[in-house]
């Protein structure tokens, strides 16, 4: 286990959210207490109630790491967002309902196998009865229920499989898979954030014409069937 992971703790000032009015948002009811039955169903039903969808980006609209304005964006106003905003909201709920979690940086790899910059992605580690869990919200088709942080332990995810793998650095690898054999690298992870250090890399992925946020349009939703997703030209 990772020793920046493994020796954290979990002492992070809570954002003041309508938890009642999210979990409405996405048709679910409050845990009595923190359990990871109740986290993966947090974690399903969100991808299933919440878009990711850049829109706010071609329309020009600056996008800031502020939980109270992502709230009345995705929750009050029934939106959705990208990964740094549904993860930070996502972040946000399990601390109001007494979850132990924190944020982590993570780096993807790029189609050519290379490592993408730091803090270019965000997940949530949460720490259940001394076990640690990695719940993703927004990273497309990846999967509806949070997977184990065990190394090299095969993990089920309805049709796809994943496989954590580690590093000579003291690195958590994710792998998936769709026929069990050939194992794809998504990203990996080490160190844990703070939700404002990712604004920078957020600004870039706001701007930047390289960045594939601004390549095209799209919104993207989880069912029970599979991922629907829209862009400008074409419904996959």
């Amino acid at each position: 286990m990772s020793s920046a992971l493994h020796n954290f703790k979990c002492k992070q000032k809570v954002p003041k959210i309508d938890v009642d009015r999210y979990l409405r948002r996405i048709k679910y009811e409050a845990p009595s207490h923190p359990t990871l039955g109740y986290l993966k169903k947090l974690h399903k039903h969100d991808l299933l109630s919440i878009p990711f969808e850049n829109l706010d980006i071609h329309w020009h609209k600056e996008i800031i790491l502020d939980i109270d304005k992502i709230y009345n964006k995705v929750i009050v106003n029934k939106r959705g967002g990208v990964c740094y905003e549904l993860k930070g909201l996502f972040h946000s709920l399990l601390l109001n309902l007494g979850f132990k979690c924190y944020l982590i940086g993570a780096r993807v790899f790029n189609e050519n196998g290379t490592r993408g910059p730091d803090y270019d992605h965000m997940a949530v580690i949460v720490d259940i009865d001394n076990e640690k869990y990695l719940a993703d919200v927004g990273f497309g088709e990846l999967f509806l229920e949070p997977k184990k942080l065990t190394v090299d332990i095969l993990q089920v995810d309805y049709t796809k499989y994943f496989k954590f793998l580690s590093s000579p650095n003291d690195e958590f690898i994710l792998t998936s898979s769709a026929d069990c054999s050939n194992f794809k690298k998504e990203f990996f992870f080490d160190k844990i954030r703070q939700f404002i250090e990712f604004m920078p890399r957020y600004k870039w992925r706001q701007t930047s014409k390289d960045s594939h946020f601004n390549q095209k349009k799209i919104c993207s939703i989880a069912t029970p069937d599979g991922r629907i997703s829209l862009t400008e030209i074409r419904l996959i």
